[in-house]
């Protein structure tokens, strides 16, 4: 779109948390293929409980209104693991996407991501910087280090 957003990019606040975890919850559930071959009662409290766990340990950027920082228009949650930056999820309202807030948001660390967790096939165009690996997330319950095994791979990845 050619219409300038906007936009400020913080850090996520405590307030802030309820919207992303339910956001990611169910837009994950919407577009990833996996998501949607969980039945329901199976999928929601166990990805909930998922989210939960990688939002207390893993860097949440908000994309706001510059005017007021309460009006979100999405947000990314990554964190460094084994010395590479880890995606685990981003989301933008629908009416805001098209601006480019996603690249705002994942900013120089595009160039650094290797790892995505939570795979929606979007990611295929840029396929050449990232690698499905929910791995860590099945055998760790996320990507604490010190819950890593001393046999994982810690090659980085090449383009």
């Amino acid at each position: 779109m050619s219409t300038e957003l906007p936009v400020n990019i913080r850090p996520a606040r405590e307030g802030d948390f309820p919207f992303v975890a339910h956001t990611w919850v169910h837009s994950y559930r919407e577009e990833s293929k996996m998501a949607k071959s969980v039945p329901p009662a199976v999928y929601f409290p166990n990805q909930h409980a998922l989210v939960d766990r990688l939002l207390k340990q893993s860097e949440v950027m908000i994309a706001c209104d510059k005017e007021d920082d309460n009006h979100l228009y999405g947000w990314v949650c990554s964190q460094r693991w084994k010395g590479l930056e880890v995606f685990h999820y981003a989301y933008v309202k629908k009416p805001f996407r098209g601006f480019g807030l996603g690249k705002i948001l994942i900013g120089d660390k595009l160039h650094h991501l290797c790892h995505v967790t939570h795979w929606l096939e979007k990611y295929a165009k840029k396929k050449q910087y990232l690698v499905h690996n929910p791995y860590p997330l099945y055998l760790y319950g996320g990507l604490d280090d010190d819950k890593r095994s001393k046999t994982e791979n810690t090659s980085e990845c090449s383009a």
